[in-house]
């Protein structure tokens, strides 16, 4: 509202609620709130929520519920319609001794209302003294002294001019400054100077604020990736300190093993007490345990996340107990980190390592994997054919021969020169090729399985695009959309394939591959914390919404969807592990700790041009008038969006 009091009424009563927004930002707040005050009704209806005070008026929310009263009050519009600005009260009288009862103003004359000091009839008497426009005379004292002694003629204030102060306000005293007498009130051309130096360092003050707020994003931004990296760090720490620990047990069951071995081939004259057991036989090391599914699992998240420098660090580490010092999947960890790095060959080493490992340890579906990878990088180099003879006889022994013939005969899609090679290996092994590879109806693409399209760009595995589409990586998404067009356009059955394999994984995911999307924010704090029974004891956020929500957005054409979050949901929520996970993946983004979700939702919302998923009517934020908002409703897991 207006601090201007002598604002003129308008003429006209206003056609629709942004004139009568004009009219009430032109009303001050005294006289605003003195009419808001007539009706106790009106006062309860405007200031629900909040204290009701002049101040209050400026709050977003009651400006809309004025609007809302005027246009539907007649008596509050014509209350407004008939407002003329109250009079300024006069200034209170200043005297030099306001409490002296021996004191009393003596009229000014002409002179000294001019500023003139000197003898003559303009001029004070002999013995009086001027302060300011009020002459004291002299009064005798009882100790013959002389003390002055104000005139009751002069209590009362002299004329004042209404002149507008350049602080605000009207009267001899503007508001927030220095008074102004009358006869020295400043110019048009001083206040309009004085406006301009006003406005001049409010702009600097904008200016330096944009400026803080943009270095504390900056700083926050430092922030987050200095955490990412701490927790990166330990995660290898954590890593390296499990491969210490795993390479010396290892190496520790071999000192034992070889310890035995000794001990079991000592002649008959090796000193032995009456009551020890016989000497045990000799016994060859036992293949080295595979990591723990934990450690395991931590190295794969940080491949994912494209930290191979850091696992190939801790494997070459784990490998450092000698040649037989590391496990099958040591091996091939290391050989993933490798190719990562694009050192294909080093890498297919490791690979045909992890091979002889696993079928040391009757892990045929392992070396499977670790041999077909092995053969698509590098062609059957190296001791290829002895390894697959081995696998091939382990496989008939166990009954497993039609994983390795299914795998080996995928390569013919992944990697068609793979396939030759195996081939020809088999071929020098003396089986038939032909009979070996089981021949599907049309090919069939793995979960894992990396296959070139041919737009170009690297190679992708079905897994890889699910993920792509969960976090809204849309640059990828967009490339995996048209190489899958390209292949249908050619008549290949690799783009069914293709498909198949990503609706096993996710079905919802198959939409943002087939056809364009449109972009969709979601307050995912809103979402979790919904529940159907307004009046439930325990309203605990559930990250199954999330899911469902994602899901349902992603069948109806909507990407890349982009959940923001608070950061304090991460506590609340009823499964933290999911959660976690969700955050890490970037399928769900946190604001920044001490701040709301709101303002990072609406500022997404008008970038990408997208609706706002959220039954938060968001009436305190103005910024968030002209943005599409979609409601939604929870039953059951099953999500229904209504329109706003």
């Amino acid at each position: 509202m207006s601090d201007d009091a002598d604002s003129p009424a308008p003429s006209h009563v206003p056609a629709d609620a942004a004139g009568w927004r004009t009219l009430l930002n032109s009303v001050p707040d005294r006289d605003l709130f003195r009419l808001v005050q007539k009706e106790k009704g009106r006062v309860a209806r405007v200031f629900a929520g909040f204290r009701a005070t002049a101040a209050g008026l400026r709050l977003p929310l009651v400006q809309n519920r004025l609007v809302e009263e005027a246009l539907k009050q007649p008596a509050f519009a014509n209350d407004l319609m008939e407002w003329e600005p109250s009079p300024p009260s006069p200034p209170a009288p200043k005297s030099p001794h306001p409490r002296h009862p021996r004191f009393a103003r003596v009229p000014a004359s002409p002179g000294a209302a001019e500023g003139k000091v000197g003898k003559g009839p303009t001029a004070a008497g002999e013995g009086e003294t001027k302060e300011g426009d009020v002459h004291v005379a002299p009064t005798p004292s009882p100790m013959g002294a002389t003390r002055a002694s104000p005139s009751p003629a002069d209590t009362a204030p002299g004329p004042t001019t209404d002149t507008p102060s350049p602080t605000g306000g009207t009267g001899a005293f503007g508001r927030g400054g220095r008074g102004v007498r009358a006869g020295t009130a400043p110019g048009a051309a001083d206040a309009e100077r004085l406006r301009e130096k006003v406005n001049q360092q409010r702009a600097r003050l904008r200016e330096k604020d944009e400026r803080v707020a943009a270095l504390e994003t900056a700083l926050a931004e430092v922030h987050r990736e200095r955490d990412v990296a701490r927790a990166d760090a330990r995660a290898a720490r954590t890593g390296q300190k499990a491969a210490e620990a795993q390479a010396l047990r290892l190496r520790r069951q071999m000192e034992r093993a070889e310890r035995r071995a000794a001990a079991g081939t000592d002649g008959p004259s090796s000193p032995r007490p009456k009551a020890s057991p016989p000497p045990p036989a000799a016994v060859s090391p036992p293949p080295p345990p595979a990591p723990g599914p934990a450690w395991d699992e931590a190295l794969r998240r940080l491949l994912s996340r494209g930290k191979n420098d850091v696992v190939a660090e801790v494997c070459r580490q784990a490998l450092a107990g000698g040649p037989e010092g590391g496990a099958g999947v040591v091996h091939a960890l290391y050989a993933e980190a490798l190719y990562g790095q694009g050192q294909e060959g080093q890498a297919a080493e490791h690979d045909r390592r992890a091979v002889a490992a696993y079928l040391d340890a009757g892990d045929v579906p392992a070396a499977t994997g670790s041999f077909a990878r092995a053969l698509a990088h590098d062609g059957g180099g190296g001791e290829a054919a002895a390894l697959l003879r081995r696998l091939l006889v382990l496989a008939r022994r166990t009954g497993q021969e039609a994983l390795v013939r299914t795998a080996l005969g995928r390569l013919r899609v992944a990697a068609p020169a793979a396939h030759r090679a195996a081939g020809r290996l088999l071929a020098g092994l003396g089986e038939a090729p032909s009979d070996f590879f089981t021949v599907p109806a049309g090919p069939v693409v793995g979960p894992d399985e990396s296959v070139t399209l041919p737009n170009g760009g690297e190679p992708v595995s079905p897994r890889q695009m699910v993920e792509a589409v969960e976090s809204g990586e849309d640059i990828l998404v967009r490339r995996v959309r048209d190489g899958i067009a390209a292949l249908r356009a050619d008549g290949g059955p690799l783009a069914d394939a293709l498909l198949k394999a990503v609706e096993a994984l996710n079905p919802s995911a198959v939409v943002p591959l087939t056809r364009d999307t449109r972009p969709v924010v979601v307050d995912a704090s809103n979402v979790a914390r919904h529940d159907p029974d307004p009046l439930a004891l325990s309203q605990q956020p559930h990250v199954t919404n999330l899911l469902a929500m994602r899901d349902v957005l992603l069948r109806r054409g909507y990407f890349p969807i982009l959940m923001v979050a608070d950061a304090n949901l991460r506590f609340h929520v009823d499964d933290r592990d999911t959660y976690r996970s969700l955050v890490e993946r970037g399928v769900v983004r946190e604001a920044l700790p001490g701040t709301t979700a709101d303002t990072a939702l609406i500022a997404e919302a008008k970038e990408r041009r997208a609706p706002l998923v959220t039954n938060d009517r968001l009436w305190e934020w103005e910024d968030a008038e002209g943005i599409e908002r979609i409601g939604f409703g929870i039953f059951g897991g099953r999500v229904t969006l209504t329109p706003f």
